[in-house]
């Protein structure tokens, strides 16, 4: 009876072990392919780039929207008081290489990571140059007219490494990367065309 009892007593923790196991394996592989994947609390965007159907950068008072077309290509889009713009970009028709450089510089902008929470909006006084913003970005998700997502970039740290940056839904100021911002200027400062490798 005594070693019957053994053998259940041993037989129930070995099972038992086997499904900890599992479970923690299990875990520990979900966790780190959400990591992977890049996770949203993250990430100054929220949202998948594939959600995303516009952004638009202004810059110093220039303006520059970035959408797709109905096929999900991305264009920049035209005005008509702009002199060399074509008849093919205002039907919205851009080369595919043109589209491309596009999406790779506005989906590398995407992933872009938070480097810490500075302060709580609204500011009391503003330190951080975001109350007059050199650079203000509208992010626009399928489907909606207003912005997902207001950041309005202010000053750089004082060891020049990252930005101050507000993002208005949030209610907060955060810190992120200096030389996502950079890119993000040279972007908007070419033309894309296809001569320019802007986010390549």
């Amino acid at each position: 009876m005594h070693a019957k009892a053994g053998i259940w007593v041993w037989s129930a923790v070995f099972i038992a072990g086997v499904i900890a196991s599992a479970y923690f394996v299990t875990g520990t592989v979900e966790d780190g392919e959400e990591h992977a994947h890049d996770s949203p609390t993250e990430l100054l965007l929220p949202m998948r780039m594939d959600d995303i159907a516009a952004v638009e950068i202004v810059v110093r008072g220039d303006a520059h929207r970035y959408e797709r077309n109905d096929d999900g290509a991305w264009y920049k889009h035209a005005h008509t008081h702009d002199a060399v713009v074509s008849k093919d970009a205002h039907r919205h028709k851009v080369p595919a290489d043109v589209s491309a450089r596009i999406a790779k510089a506005l989906t590398t902008f995407s992933r872009t990571r938070v480097e810490r929470v500075i302060a709580k909006l609204p500011l009391q006084q503003d330190n951080y140059g975001t109350a007059e913003p050199e650079i203000v970005i509208a992010i626009f998700v399928i489907g909606e007219v207003r912005p997902a997502l207001s950041l309005r970039v202010g000053h750089q740290t004082p060891d020049g490494f990252a930005r101050y940056v507000a993002v208005v839904q949030r209610g907060v100021v955060v810190a992120i990367p200096e030389f996502q911002i950079a890119r993000l200027r040279e972007f908007t400062s070419l033309r894309p065309t296809a001569g320019n490798r802007v986010g390549q």
